[in-house]
């Protein structure tokens, strides 16, 4: 939820919506006992925000949209 609430997502009116795969790949892939929730940031960092940062540079003009987040050989999928 924190993270469709994000300043440039709002602005744009833009949301996320994601499967039960997802979540299954951040828990499998963001847990470290050493590190805790770090590990889990970095890993929503990399796996989902940068791709979407990645394509809100390359369309500035994109309103009103919904990103749709998946699992696809292993690695999600924007």
């Amino acid at each position: 939820r924190q993270l469709g609430e994000r300043e440039g997502l709002v602005k744009r009116n833009l949301s996320l919506r994601w499967d039960a795969g997802v979540i299954e790949y951040l828990l499998a892939n963001g847990f470290d006992a050493r590190y805790g929730a770090r590990k889990l940031q970095r890993t929503l960092e990399a796996a989902i925000m940068t791709p979407i940062a990645k394509q809100l540079v390359e369309s500035p003009d994109l309103r009103n949209t919904e990103f749709r987040i998946s699992i696809e050989n292993g690695h999600p999928q924007i």
